[in-house]
């Protein structure tokens, strides 16, 4: 048995997807997690993109908020 190093998930070594980077042997629970390890760049702005989709949106209900208090 094996754990997958982006999701934590328990894989059995002989039905895993596997890669090996730097001369050490990674199993995958599926495709996604495999192509997340291996292009963390990718995943980091997703990220970054939801974080900013989410502080726009907490700032237009602040904004909107202020307005209806002193109306």
């Amino acid at each position: 048995m094996a754990k997958d190093p982006v999701c934590g998930m328990i894989v059995s070594e002989k039905s895993a997807l596997t890669a090996q980077i730097e001369g050490r042997q990674f199993y995958f629970c599926s495709s996604n997690c495999m192509n997340t390890f291996a292009n963390p760049e990718k995943e980091l702005s997703k990220l970054k993109k939801r974080m900013y989709i989410a502080a726009s949106g907490a700032l237009v209900l602040a904004i909107l908020r202020g307005h209806c208090i002193y109306d």
